[in-house]
């Protein structure tokens, strides 16, 4: 029986059903993140995934050094943006004229095709 030193270090990779991994990082986004508690399930889902992409893409362009550098202001800036980003999908309009190149981003990334399952009446498309 092999002995193990007690400065040999084992790690155990857990992954709940909620993570999001996003370029080799993975992301918890708990429920106490969504404002809204109504939300049906999908917007849930969409919502976190929306979260964690404007998170990652602060990652990639050097807005925050890595995944441990995430703060609750990070945190809350993603948040308005992905409220700004769900109400355009929920309602079909944007009464917001400004959206940042992150914001553009993550609309670019979600396919056209679950927009138009979550709304099919969607009203404007954003360029």
């Amino acid at each position: 029986m092999e002995k193990i030193n007690k400065t040999d270090k084992l790690f155990t990779k857990i992954k709940a059903t909620n993570d999001i991994e996003i370029n080799g990082n993975v992301y918890f986004i708990p429920d106490s993140y969504i404002d809204n508690k109504f939300l049906p399930n999908e917007f849930k889902k969409l919502y976190k995934i929306m979260l964690a992409m404007y998170l990652d893409l602060q990652i990639v362009h050097n807005k925050i050094e890595n995944i441990t550098g995430i703060t609750k202001t990070h945190i809350a800036t993603g948040i308005i943006a992905i409220d700004k980003l769900i109400s355009y999908i929920i309602t079909g309009k944007i009464y917001i004229t400004y959206l940042n190149i992150f914001e553009k981003e993550i609309l670019k990334n979600i396919p056209e095709s679950l927009i138009q399952i979550i709304n099919p009446n969607i009203i404007e498309k954003i360029e």
